[in-house]
């Protein structure tokens, strides 16, 4: 799913704190030994005769090959897949680097990552393919499909469609109620069932607030209509038509595929993500490969066509690239702002003469996106297996402003240096105090508690000093509670994507009678307000 991501969102590519951030052609496909031998060298020509005076740094006296390998070790990103679809051919695709940090396998070309929100591309297309076949259409609105769906507040509960859902203008705000389906055990209708607590911030279609919430309440809108699941039928409708054999709706037989690992930033070290508990939903968690990406960009950018056979209707797949949303100006690598909309599962940037359709997906230690050009019939696709790093964007920048003629520095070493310099300033600074321990008396705090939003929550007794915070939803997910004065605790959670928060509470005669629960922004930065039972 799409997530912030720790460490470089703030100051990379974007100004604002979310990150937003394909079929092949009959017997068009590339071997991938052919293209490690010649993929790379054809790529760079193909460069060098439309951007040596654009790209000197990238391509003279320089391989693309070391360039990416540099960058990975500059970042410490174990692993990356690249893919790139010129003039609607593949042109290449590559592996780097390692499957897991300290492992054995090579990253390749097949290696299944998981895409994270690079799946609502696929789901944008689902829900277009289903109302070209009469199944629903994109303006029904969501009740009439997922009547379970029964929010208090109007005009979300008579007036909020399935176009809204899916252009994230359906009142609520950036990533809100992620904490609800992230590695957590609650089943979709749960999930639904809890969603109809969360209140939305903005009125309804008057401004971009990206909510996987939102997508998952669309998948749910697409079973009802077609009988299907969202997982069978973006497999019986979407992948097997488009012939994508190493791209799944639902988790692989484990062992059977090369399979990325991800990792995440924990203070100074790289740390094994812990094995996820989600299954893929209409918001994200497919998995799928830099070739089958490939595959689809190639089909996405020839109408949806696959040589002579129409796989998806060319009118489905240009309605999920209409503007919906205006979400307004973003920086890109190149540090200047461009006007940005979003269609159904697709950020459409106006990228000076040039309109890129793209999209972008941070989970638990990958981060990954995938760009088009329409127009050019150009595509690019990067994976990786590490979170808190900007090189899977930055690269995408470096190839499409190389590949559209488009003058360029490099980008990579531009923003290392930027590093450099906050770090340099960060060193001058006098490091904030720790917070230093308190000798008030804890209130009592041990005991069951409730949110309507969530669900339930226990606070048990560790040491003298120390409680442990379980939530029934989140069994992989524990918080280690310190109490350090008025009334407020520090939760250090068990999984490093979860953080460490301080914990306010409300206390009387002594004990702890609620408190408002947070997590890392990373996950979501609303609030759960929990009472004692």
């Amino acid at each position: 799913m799409i997530r912030r991501v720790r460490g470089w969102h703030q100051e990379l590519l974007f100004s604002h704190q979310y990150v937003v951030a394909g079929g092949r052609q009959a017997n068009s496909f590339v071997p991938m030994r052919t293209l490690k031998s010649l993929g790379w060298c054809c790529l760079a020509g193909m460069l060098c005769v439309q951007a040596v005076k654009a790209q000197p740094a990238l391509l003279q006296g320089d391989s693309l090959q070391r360039y990416v390998r540099r960058y990975m070790d500059s970042m410490r990103v174990p692993g990356l897949a690249v893919a790139v679809v010129h003039d609607g051919t593949v042109k290449l695709v590559e592996g780097f680097g390692w499957c897991r940090q300290g492992g054995v396998e090579r990253v390749t070309g097949t290696t299944l990552f998981p895409i994270a929100s690079v799946t609502k591309t696929f789901t944008g297309i689902a829900l277009a393919r289903a109302e070209a076949a009469g199944q629903l259409q994109l303006q029904d609105k969501v009740t009439r499909w997922v009547p379970a769906f029964r929010p208090a507040w109007e005009p979300y509960a008579s007036e909020l469609t399935v176009a809204d859902v899916l252009s994230h203008r359906g009142g609520w705000k950036i990533f809100q109620g992620d904490l609800l389906n992230t590695e957590s055990n609650l089943t979709e209708e749960e999930l639904v069932s809890r969603l109809s607590y969360v209140q939305p911030v903005y009125a309804l279609r008057t401004r971009f607030g990206y909510s996987n919430m939102g997508f998952l309440l669309a998948g749910q809108a697409l079973q009802a209509a077609t009988g299907r699941s969202w997982q069978q039928y973006v497999q019986d409708s979407v992948l097997a038509p488009a012939g994508l054999q190493q791209t799944f709706a639902s988790l692989p037989p484990a062992g059977r595929y090369s399979t990325a690992t991800g990792h995440l930033r924990q203070g100074a070290d790289l740390v094994v993500s812990p094995p996820s508990i989600e299954q893929p939903r209409a918001y994200g968690g497919m998995l799928s490969s830099a070739a089958d990406l490939a595959s689809w960009l190639q089909l996405l950018l020839d109408s949806g066509r696959q040589g002579s056979r129409q796989v998806i209707p060319a009118a489905a797949v240009q309605k999920t690239w209409w503007s919906h949303t205006i979400i307004g100006k973003q920086m890109a690598a190149d540090r200047r702002l461009y006007f940005k909309t979003y269609g159904l599962g697709t950020e459409i940037w106006q990228y000076g003469q040039h309109e890129v359709i793209q999209h972008g997906g941070a989970g638990s230690g990958i981060l990954t996106c995938v760009a088009m050009v329409p127009a050019q019939r150009l595509g690019v696709v990067v994976l990786s297996n590490a979170d808190g790093h900007a090189l899977h964007e930055l690269l995408k920048w470096q190839l499409l402003d190389a590949l559209l003629g488009k003058e360029a520095p490099d980008y990579c070493e531009q923003w290392l240096a930027r590093q450099r310099q906050r770090r340099h300033t960060a060193n001058a600074v006098a490091p904030a105090a720790s917070i230093p321990a308190t000798t008030e008396p804890a209130p009592a705090l041990v005991g069951r508690y409730y949110s309507p939003a969530y669900g339930e929550a226990e606070v048990q007794q560790q040491t003298a000093d120390t409680w442990l915070l379980k939530l029934a939803h989140h069994p992989g997910v524990t918080g280690q509670l310190r109490y350090l004065g008025g009334h407020r605790f520090e939760c250090r959670y068990s999984h490093p994507m979860f953080g460490k928060v301080v914990l306010p509470a409300t206390v009387q005669g002594g004990q702890v009678r609620g408190f408002d629960l947070t997590v890392d922004p990373f996950v979501e930065d609303g609030v759960y307000r929990f009472e004692r039972r």
